[in-house]
């Protein structure tokens, strides 16, 4: 054992330490907190890992790169809102002897059965805000820098795609407008363009970011311009930096 003088991060303690060796290391520590009671003693056991090597807490999947350490642990911070249901334990999460490191968190499973409103949530001021997340193949993931995450089902939230879709307009063909409809599963810039068949850009429809959500818009076949343009074939093309999709129409006259 060792006594050391350690500071608070949210509900994390750090103090300056040698560690040698390889692969995982569990580190107890237990101590008195001068800024809570006098003599409540806060007991915390963290898992301290390569930043390169991913490991598994509790339901979560953790990942990172780069050098340095992952300092992770169960966490007890944080209240549950009203009308909201936790899933499983909340985590805290710390990258050590790096600059600085993204975290990729991911909640492999959950027991809910309206997938759609399970989030993930960092503990921020003296509250849960929701992380911008991925999810996919039945399981949800976000990039935090560290922190408290934890996992919820809110029956409140908006239902959220699992995955990045361009539909088909309607009507096709159409005359004089038709709709767009898309999903985006996760926030992010989002470019949706119309073009002719030679490629030539006619218009610009979304150039801006976008949240996660299902999304639809009105075209009234007009160029940048706003003019009319002339009946024929067009490509629309929905744009993200993880998602290309396009698809063809016809405007009839």
């Amino acid at each position: 054992s060792q006594n050391l003088s350690m500071s608070k991060q949210g509900s994390l303690f750090f103090g300056d330490y040698l560690i040698q060796g390889t692969g995982l290391l569990t580190v107890a520590a237990n101590g008195m907190d001068s800024s809570l009671n006098p003599g409540m003693t806060i007991n915390r056991t963290y898992t301290v890992s390569p930043l390169a090597k991913p490991l598994t807490l509790s339901s979560y999947r953790i990942e990172s790169a780069g050098n340095g350490y992952l300092i992770t642990g169960l966490s007890d911070a944080g209240h549950t809102p009203t009308g909201w249901t936790r899933i499983g334990s909340a985590i805290d999460i710390a990258a050590a002897g790096a600059a600085s490191a993204e975290i990729r968190v991911t909640l492999m499973s959950n027991p809910a059965s309206d997938q759609s409103k399970i989030g993930l949530y960092l503990w921020s001021n003296e509250q849960w805000t929701p992380l911008s997340m991925e999810r996919k193949n039945g399981q949800w993931s976000a990039t935090v820098s560290g922190g408290t995450v934890g996992a919820f089902y809110n029956s409140d939230v908006s239902a959220i795609p699992s995955e990045f879709k361009l539909h088909g307009n309607y009507p096709n063909p159409f005359n004089p407008s038709t709709t767009i409809s898309y999903e985006i599963p996760i926030q992010g810039k989002v470019v949706i363009k119309i073009y002719n068949t030679l490629g030539q850009e006619i218009r610009t429809l979304v150039n801006e970011v976008k949240p996660a959500g299902f999304h639809k818009l009105v075209w009234d076949g007009r160029n940048n311009n706003g003019q009319s343009i002339s009946s024929g074939l067009y490509i629309y093309r929905l744009q993200t930096d993880r998602f290309v999709k396009s698809h063809k129409m016809i405007l009839l006259k």
